[in-house]
């Protein structure tokens, strides 16, 4: 998807970006996709090289926390330290249409082109659709 079809600017140069989102057809499917999305949001938070990361935020003691419970393999208990102050850090959450203008709304004309981060089994549909909400602006 490009932003550039999205928001119609050009920027100076070709940057891309991957974002999580989190989408379902339904809100079973979308609980699907949240715990998975904690999930993943939790794993690459436990590694340290990632603390830095979560400091700016004030959230440097979830960074150890969860680097501990990593060691433990405690995949579950990781998800379950991931907030929704912190699911909204760092992924774009809804039906399409707020997909779509969360997704405009954090990144705008900085990038050209926007892979959808799903580390789950999306719903090809929704996916569709917020690609062409995107492109419709």
């Amino acid at each position: 998807m490009s932003t550039r079809e999205t928001v119609g600017t050009e920027t100076p140069a070709a940057s891309a970006m991957a974002a999580m989102v989190v989408l379902g057809a339904d809100e079973a499917q979308r609980a699907r996709a949240e715990r998975a999305v904690r999930g993943q949001i939790a794993f690459y938070a436990s590694t340290p090289s990632y603390r830095p990361v979560l400091d700016v935020h004030g959230w440097g003691d979830l960074a150890d926390r969860l680097n501990v419970l990593s060691r433990r393999q405690d995949w579950a208990a990781m998800a379950a330290e991931i907030t929704d102050d912190v699911l909204d850090a760092f992924a774009v959450a809804g039906d399409p249409a707020t997909v779509a203008a969360g997704l405009t709304a954090r990144f705008g004309t900085t990038i050209d082109r926007i892979s959808l981060y799903t580390p789950y089994d999306a719903d090809r549909y929704q996916l569709a659709a917020v690609r062409s909400a995107l492109r419709a602006g």
